[in-house]
C-alpha cells in the first residue's frame, strides 16, 4: 500500500473549498489561512490506499508533541479501521484559534499499519482592530452652558466584529459614557457628557476594553468657570509619564494593579485599589453615633447588629510638592473621609471608607475617583494667563454586601473563553489576554478571581 492524499478545505462561516494535491505520502502539510480567533474552519484530507490489499487494517492518528490541553488544531476520527479494498481515508482537520494575532503550528502521526504518515497543521489567527478617532478631549463650560457634549469614533479596520465594554462606574456624573457597551462592525460614535457641579478643572480617563484587542485610553479633560474661555489660547500641562504607560494595556493597568512595576514611575499611588467591606446587616435597634476613627479598620465586618463598616486606605505622594485630594462624589452608601486632604511630598495619608448600606439582602458596588491636583514649576515660574495644570486622577474599587448570616445572592456566570492560552512569550516580558464573564442574572453578582499558588 502506497498512499497518496488529497486535501478539501471547509471554512466556518465563511465556506470555501480548494484541492491540494500531495505527492509525497509520508508528509503532509495543511496551512490554514487567517482564521478569526474563536472561529472554527476545517480542511479534509483523504489518503488514496490505492485499494487497500492488505486486508483488514487499523489506523491511529496521535499528536507528535503535547505540551498543554488546549489545542487550536485537531483531527477526526483519531482510530479506526480501514477494510480491505477500501480506496481512500478519509480525515478532517480541524482548526480554531484562541488567541489573536498569532502563527500555529500543531503536528501530527498517522499510523496506518506499517507505515507512518507524519501532518503538520499550520494557520494564522486574526482579530479585530480597533482604533479611536480622538485621545485628549477638552470641555469648556459656563453656568450659562454648564452641560457639554463632545463625541469620538471607535473605528474597526477589519471584518471580524468588535465587542467592546467602557468601564467606568455609571453612577458617577462628572463624565458619562453613551453608549457603554455594544459590538462595531465598522465605525461607533460614542458621546461623552461632562456635567460639573463646581467651578474647577477636572480630569478622568475613558478605558474602552475590546475582546481581542487592547484597550483604548481616552483621556478627558473639563474646565468650569464663570467666563468662556477661547480653546485656541488654551494650554494643558500633563504629568509627563512615559508615553507607553498611557496607552493599551500599560496604560490600564497602571490603574488598577498594585505590583512594584507599576508604582515605580507613578507620582502618586494609592493601596489598596480594592476593598471588599465585608457584611453588614441593618436591624430596628438604634445604636450610637458610629465613631469615624481613622486610627484602624474596623475588627469585625462579618457580624450582624452593625449599622456600618469602615476600612482604611493610603494614598502616598511621591512628589516633592504637595498635592491636594479631592473626592468630588457623594455616595450614601460609601463615605470617604476625608473628602479633600493636602498630602506634603514623599508623605503619605490615610483615608477612611465607610460602608452604610439602606437595605438588606443587596449587593453594593463603586468605582470612586479623586482628582489630584499637583503643582508645576513652569506654571509658577512663567505665570501665563491660560494654562491649566490637568489633575491626576485615582480609584479605589469599593463592594459590599447586606445579606443576613448565612445567606448569599443566587450566581449564574459564564466566562467566555472558559480557558485563556497565552501565546509563547521570552522571560521578563509581559503578555496580556482579555475574557468576558457575563452575569446571567438581573442583579449584581460579586467575583474574586483567584491567582494559582507560586509553582
Amino acid at each position: 500500500m502506497n498512499p497518496k492524499c488529497t486535501c478539501t478545505e471547509k471554512s466556518t462561516p465563511h465556506p470555501c473549498t480548494s484541492h491540494i494535491a500531495y505527492e509525497a505520502a509520508k508528509n503532509i502539510s495543511i496551512h490554514f489561512e487567517k482564521t478569526p480567533f474563536f472561529h472554527e474552519t476545517s480542511k479534509t484530507i483523504d489518503i488514496d490506499l490505492n485499494n487497500n490489499q492488505q486486508g483488514v487494517t487499523r489506523f491511529k492518528i496521535k499528536r507528535a508533541i503535547t505540551l498543554y490541553q488546549d489545542y487550536e488544531f485537531w483531527i477526526n476520527p483519531k482510530n479506526g479501521v480501514i477494510e480491505k479494498g477500501a480506496k481512500k481515508l478519509k480525515l478532517e482537520c480541524f482548526y480554531r484559534p484562541k488567541v489573536p494575532f498569532v502563527r500555529n503550528v500543531q503536528t501530527f502521526e498517522c499510523d496506518i499499519g506499517r507505515i507512518k504518515i507524519t501532518i503538520t497543521a499550520t494557520g494564522e489567527s486574526t482579530g479585530p482592530i480597533v482604533t479611536a478617532s480622538e485621545r485628549h478631549i477638552y470641555f469648556h463650560q459656563t453656568p450659562k452652558n454648564r452641560r457639554g457634549k463632545q463625541i469620538f469614533a471607535l473605528k474597526n479596520a477589519t471584518n471580524i466584529p468588535a465587542e467592546f465594554m467602557f468601564d467606568i462606574d455609571t453612577k458617577q456624573k462628572l463624565f458619562t459614557v453613551t453608549p457603554l457597551k455594544g459590538v462595531i462592525n465598522k465605525e461607533m460614535y460614542i458621546k461623552v457628557f461632562f456635567n460639573p457641579k463646581e467651578f474647577g478643572i477636572y480630569s478622568q480617563k475613558l478605558y474602552c476594553l475590546i475582546l481581542g484587542n487592547e484597550p483604548i485610553v481616552v483621556n478627558v479633560t473639563g474646565i468650569y468657570g464663570e467666563e468662556q474661555l477661547d480653546p485656541n489660547k488654551l494650554s494643558y500641562i500633563h504629568y509627563p509619564f512615559v508615553f507607553e504607560e498611557t496607552i493599551l494595556y500599560d496604560g490600564y493597568f497602571k490603574n488598577f494593579i498594585e505590583t512594584s512595576i507599576y508604582k515605580k514611575n507613578s507620582p502618586v499611588y494609592l493601596t489598596p485599589r480594592y476593598i471588599d467591606m465585608g457584611k453588614i446587616v441593618q436591624v430596628e435597634e438604634k445604636i450610637l453615633e458610629p465613631d469615624y476613627d481613622i486610627q484602624q479598620n474596623s475588627s469585625d465586618t462579618s457580624q450582624q447588629n452593625l449599622f456600618y463598616s469602615f476600612k482604611n486606605f493610603n494614598i502616598t505622594n511621591d512628589m516633592k510638592h504637595n498635592i491636594t485630594v479631592n473626592w468630588i462624589e457623594d455616595d450614601p452608601i460609601f463615605n470617604i473621609f476625608p473628602k479633600v486632604a493636602t498630602i506634603p511630598g514623599q508623605q503619605s495619608k490615610y483615608f477612611k471608607c465607610v460602608f452604610s448600606p439602606p437595605n438588606n439582602e443587596s449587593v453594593y458596588f463603586r468605582k470612586l475617583t479623586a482628582q489630584i491636583y499637583w503643582r508645576c514649576d513652569f506654571v509658577e515660574n512663567h505665570h501665563p494667563n491660560q494654562t491649566f495644570i490637568v489633575p491626576l486622577t485615582l480609584s479605589i474599587n469599593l463592594q459590599g454586601n447586606s445579606f443576613p448570616k448565612g445567606q448569599h445572592t443566587l450566581t449564574d456566570v459564564e466566562m467566555k473563553p472558559p480557558r485563556i492560552v497565552f501565546p509563547p512569550t521570552v522571560v521578563n516580558t509581559v503578555i496580556y489576554e482579555n475574557f468576558t464573564i457575563i452575569n446571567k442574572l438581573n442583579r449584581p453578582v460579586i467575583f474574586k478571581l483567584v491567582p494559582p499558588p507560586d509553582r
